[in-house]
């Protein structure tokens, strides 16, 4: 007797098998051992016995056979959890199925636990308490995991109860590898590095980039916190402690730097960030791929410009005998007045806006293009099927899809608002607007080189590094409370 039959005897107490499982193991047909014989020997007892082979033909390209035919919806039921129980695969390979009924109220099953904890106790692998449901005749190494299913009691009646049902897995090796994950050879590691050799190889590259550029700079932090000389290094200038930080606040540009800086990150972030989602949409949208290319191309190529390239095109533009001029003169007569916008403070915030949407709008909208291909395809179907149209796809389907890019890059571009584009700003100044468009990186910029104030200005860095961090940190917090999404 196998384990399975041993088991099923042990739950009936020993009694013979019911009609039912008679079926099932002759196929569904009630027949006696002789007839059974003659059509086993026929081939006729798997493919539909007692009819004609045109019938038989019909039902076996049907796919009755498969389904079970001659049984009712809840034997083929039963039978179809019994083979997938016996084809599991991998280093377990389940041997039995049992059953207990939800109502045992002694012993291993006390109610008011969890059946992990009734028959197993603290431990999650380990065998079960003696029991007269369980018999002794196992290998040492069965374990016994649980599973909550839905089982037909009596099959003949369709009576259906809830049941925990126990899978009783014999393990090829022993307990303990079952009951654990196998413990990492100390060789791992070098042999994933060597199988992956080519990809850090590449990998190398941006390390060592990262760390004589982004760490080993850092070396230089303590000159905040030194008078520092040029002459006796880092290593030989006196600390003086937080002297440079206490000068940093009595600073009398350093709030209107600070304002700055707020207003004109805030600003490309609030007003910036939803165009560039907006354009990503609108060339998703686009059916003709030739535009869509040539638009894409067009919007990619000022983001190769330097912002000194776009300050100049932008000063040739707007200068007083230039093409804007000339086109207001042409638009409202030649009495008008000719100008100079960038000479007044009052229009560097806007100088500043559309010259960024200019720059990097097109090139913003690579990484929401990614993420908009990688939605599935189906879920555009079924909006379809289900009336949809384009633009309630666009909200229904595609931003919730591509959403946790869109926190990902709001997150990153909130944790540098106080770190306003340095190149852009100095190469828009001019003495008329200078004094008026100062940020922290022009100070940060005229105190440390302009004026050798080193200490100072690498105070000024360190306060922006540790500000930039904290409001990082608070924008992650508040993204992962609110959507669940963040960037660690």
């Amino acid at each position: 007797m196998n384990v399975k039959n041993h088991i099923q005897s042990a739950d009936r107490g020993g009694s013979e098998p019911n009609e039912c499982e008679k079926s099932h193991k002759n196929g569904g047909l009630r027949e006696s051992k002789p007839e059974q014989g003659v059509r086993s020997r026929s081939g006729m007892l798997g493919d539909g016995a007692g009819c004609s082979k045109p019938e038989r033909d019909a039902r076996r390209r049907s796919g009755m056979f498969e389904a079970g035919a001659g049984r009712s919806k809840p034997e083929r039921d039963a039978r179809r959890r019994s083979q997938s129980v016996r084809s599991q695969s991998g280093v377990f390979k389940a041997v039995a199925l049992a059953v207990r009924s939800r109502t045992e109220g002694d012993g291993p099953y006390r109610r008011g636990l969890e059946p992990q904890q009734r028959l197993f106790g603290p431990t999650t692998a380990r065998r079960p308490p003696s029991n007269r449901h369980f018999p002794t005749a196992f290998n040492e190494n069965a374990i016994f995991l649980p599973a909550r299913l839905r089982f037909y009691t009596d099959t003949r009646n369709k009576k259906q109860t809830e049941n925990k049902e126990w899978i009783i897995i014999q393990e090829s090796a022993n307990l303990a590898s079952a009951a654990a994950p196998m413990a990492k050879k100390s060789g791992d590691l070098w042999k994933r590095i060597k199988h992956n050799r080519l990809l850090y190889v590449l990998l190398s590259g941006a390390v060592v980039w990262a760390i004589v550029f982004e760490y080993a700079p850092m070396v230089g932090i303590v000159m905040a916190f030194q008078d520092y000389d040029i002459f006796k290094g880092v290593f030989g200038s006196p600390f003086v402690g937080m002297k440079h930080f206490v000068e940093i606040i009595e600073t009398p540009a350093l709030s209107h730097a600070v304002v700055n800086t707020l207003l004109y990150s805030g600003v490309k972030l609030v007003l910036g960030f939803p165009l560039t989602i907006v354009l990503a949409l609108l060339l998703n949208e686009l059916r003709f791929m030739l535009f869509k290319r040539i638009v894409q191309t067009i919007s990619y190529m000022p983001h190769f410009l330097s912002w000194i390239a776009v300050a100049s095109l932008a000063y040739s533009f707007f200068e007083l005998y230039g093409p804007f001029n000339d086109l207001r003169m042409s638009i409202f007569g030649s009495g008008t007045e000719r100008t100079n916008i960038l000479m007044e403070p009052d229009n560097f915030l806007g100088l500043i806006f559309f010259s960024s949407v200019y720059k990097e709008i097109g090139w913003s909208t690579i990484i929401f293009l990614a993420a908009m291909a990688g939605v599935d395809p189906q879920l555009y179907e079924a909006a379809k099927v289900d009336g949809c149209s384009r633009l309630k796809q666009v909200f229904y389907v595609t931003l919730p899809g591509i959403l946790p890019t869109i926190m990902i890059v709001f997150i990153l571009q909130a944790g540098g608002i106080l770190n306003a584009n340095f190149e852009q700003i100095i190469g828009f100044q001019n003495l008329y607007t200078q004094k008026d468009t100062e940020v922290i990186n022009t100070i940060v910029y005229k105190y440390g080189l302009q004026q050798g104030k080193f200490s100072l200005a690498t105070a000024f860095g360190l306060a922006q590094g540790v500000c930039s961090f904290l409001i990082l940190y608070a924008v992650n917090k508040l993204a992962k409370k609110t959507s669940r999404i963040g960037i660690w």
